[in-house]
Order: C-alpha cells, then structure tokens, then sequence
C-alpha cells in the first residue's frame, strides 16, 4: 500500500529527503538498519496475529515516531491491544458500503493535499448543520479510524494540524450528542494507537459555548495536547497558524472546496484494494489483549495502566 507522493496527500519535492535528514536518517543504510530492526523485533512477537509488514510502511511510522525504533515497537503494540480491546471501532472495514451517507451531510472532512511549509499534513472538519446525534459520531469516529489508517499508509509527514469549523452549529447540541466514554477511546486509538503527533488543534467559533466543549474534553486529552487547542472567534487568527494558500475556500483559504475533497478521499478509502488492506489491518490484533480485556471497566478502558503514553512533542 502506499507510495512516497500519494495524489490526495501530496508533498514538496524536498518532504522526504529533510525529514530523514530531520532524524538522522539521510543515509539509506542508516534508514535500512532502523527497518531491519523492526523486522527483526516484529518476527518475535508471538502474539501479534501480523508480523509482517511492508518496509516502506515501517519507514513512515519510524518518521511519525521521530525516527525512534523503539517508539515504533511502542505505537506497533498499542494498536494492536486496542484493536483486541475496543473492536468496535475496527468492524467497519468498506467507507462507502458499511457506513449511512446523506446528500446533505452534518459535516464534511478531509485532510488537505497541500502539507505546511514544515511538512506539517492539515486535517479539517465542517459542520455544516445542526443534527448530529450520537450514532453519527461513532460512526464519525469508525470512518476516522478508516482515515487515520489510510494515512499511515499513504502520507510522509511531520505531524498534523487540526481544524474543527463550530460556525454553523449550536454547540450545545452537539454536547448533548457526545458520549464521554468513546469519545475518550477515539482518542486513545488515534493518539496512542496510531501515535499521530498533534502540533494543533484549531476550533473556529464565536459561541461561549465552545469553552464548554473544551472542558468536557479536557479530561480525556493529555495536558500537552489540551494546551495545543486553539480557539478562535474570528477565521482571521487561524491564518497566523496555516496558511490561507492551502485551507479550502470554506475557511477563506484559496485551495479547493472541502466538498469534493471529502468524497474524492471517500472513494479513496472504498476502493476495493483499500477495503481489503483495511480488513487486514483490522485483524492485526495482540492475543495477549485479550487478557485485559476482561479485568477494564467502561470508564477506565484504555487509561489507567492499560497503555504506556507517546509523547507528543
């Protein structure tokens, strides 16, 4: 799966060749020893029902992982316990057939093709109405794991920058819809499990009420992390942070609309090599997990003890 300049994720000419040189990796031997090591390692672990994966998917996580070997072991065994412990979130393997979609959605999303200038990928999502209930956002949740595993196969970044568009919804309904308790296992999955590194998240909205949804939230994210929201009244700030020439024409930006970016990323992730890669990656579990699975309550499910955190820097 995967190459080096994917059409929906595109690069600079220089991406890959500054963020080896980034971590010490340049050298192709350097960057072969790292994979190797990590071959070596996966063909012990046992309990891993896959140890084999390809090397240019081994050569992205040690990038998403600051280069460290070690750090990629961590990440590697985090998802596959949570793949054992929270199932739920792995059954939906096929975006277009498994999932409802509605020709006029509560909201659109896509990463954008452009990274930063510092090869930072953009993430963006706009809700469009009001309407969101809480079957709606596990499923949102579900096609984000679809996403994030998409990515771990296709994208050479340095990290990513989140951008969440309140402006045309009532936050207090959207609240109402939340369900603390997978809400905080999303955040998990895609932190910890797939290790992405976060340098931001962005929330545009005018409404008091955007302070409460950070306070709810507070408790499941990391204080690193929770001190990386950045709340904006006014689109204008955001520009400070990204810029205009890659944001879609939603948030002011001159890149394309986030419309035909959400279905063009769809029919990405629903072709029939995609479904199948993703029901592989599905059932790339860890059998000691289940062991832990029975001793973890609801409100403790992935926190206290279960799995050791990846810094964020």
């Amino acid at each position: 799966m995967g190459s080096c300049d994917d059409e929906l994720l595109k690069l600079h000419s220089d991406t890959v060749s500054t963020l080896r040189k980034l971590y010490k990796l340049d050298k192709r031997e350097d960057m072969d020893r790292a994979i190797d090591a990590l071959e070596d390692w996966l063909k012990k672990q046992y309990h891993f029902t896959k140890r084999e994966y390809p090397r240019e998917y081994l050569e992205r996580s040690i990038i998403f992982m600051k280069g460290s070997v070690e750090r990629v072991k961590l990440q590697i065994s985090n998802l596959c316990s949570m793949r054992t412990i929270f199932p739920n979130f792995f059954e939906k393997v096929d975006a277009i057939n498994d999932f409802v979609h509605y020709e006029d959605p509560v909201w659109i999303d896509a990463f954008l093709p452009k990274l930063t200038k510092d090869n930072y990928r953009v993430y963006v999502m706009k809700f469009m109405k009001d309407g969101v209930t809480s079957d709606m956002l596990l499923d949102m949740y579900k096609l984000g794991v679809l996403k994030t595993e998409y990515v771990k196969a296709h994208d050479y970044a340095n990290g990513f920058i989140g951008i969440i568009d309140y402006r045309n919804i009532n936050i207090m309904s959207l609240i109402s819809a939340i369900n603390i308790i997978t809400t905080h296992q999303i955040a998990k999955i895609i932190m910890e499990g797939y290790g992405l590194r976060i340098k931001g998240i962005h929330s545009i909205s005018s409404s008091k009420a955007i302070k409460t949804l950070a306070k709810l939230l507070k408790p499941i994210l990391s204080p690193k992390i929770f001190s990386r929201i950045h709340i904006h009244s006014k689109i204008e700030s955001l520009y400070d942070h990204v810029p205009k020439e890659i944001l879609p024409m939603e948030l002011g930006g001159s890149g394309e609309s986030l419309v035909p970016l959400t279905e063009r990323l769809k029919a990405a992730i629903g072709t029939k090599e995609n479904v199948d890669y993703m029901r592989e990656m599905s059932n790339a579990v860890s059998k000691e997990a289940h062991k832990m699975k029975e001793t973890l309550n609801n409100l403790d499910l992935g926190v206290a003890g279960t799995f050791r955190a990846l810094s964020i820097d």
